[in-house]
This record gives C-alpha cells, structure tokens and sequence, in this order.
C-alpha cells in the first residue's frame, strides 16, 4: 500500500544563507555571479546556501549532508502548527 504525500508543512523557496558581517555586499557579489571563493576572499563572507528550496511534510525529518545546512535556515524561524 502506498502512501499519499500530504501537502507541506514547511515550504522553503530560493532561500540563501550568507555568514558574516559584510552580507549585503556578498549577496550582492552572490547575484552578481561571483563564487564562494570570491565572495569569501573579498568581504570575509561564507556562503552557506544559495537558492535552496526544499518542503517539509508533517512527521518528516530534516536533515542535510551533514545535518548542518538546513538547521543554520531553520534555526532563526519560529514555528506554529
């Protein structure tokens, strides 16, 4: 018997993480083209994410390659069901 998905709790579209002081100036090199590299050789930013889209369905667990990526995007949210 197979499972019908439910609808998404959690929607997540074009999301992008950027850690540093000088984020507006690396989102901007970010749109502008310029790589992880260069935008954390010019403004002393990491990139954690860039356009990231992914739902979240009741019961599901989130979890990335290392579990860190998608719980920096969710850490700040507050959630009510």
């Amino acid at each position: 018997m197979t499972e019908t998905p439910s609808e998404p709790k959690i929607r997540i579209e074009q999301l992008t993480k950027i850690f540093g002081a000088q984020s507006e100036e690396a989102l901007k090199l970010l749109h502008d083209g310029a790589t992880k590299d260069e935008i954390l050789e010019q403004t002393g930013c990491g990139v954690g994410g860039a356009d990231a889209n992914f739902t979240v369905a009741s019961g599901e667990i989130v979890v990335g390659d290392t579990g860190r990526v998608r719980i920096a995007f969710l850490a700040p949210c507050t959630w009510d069901f």
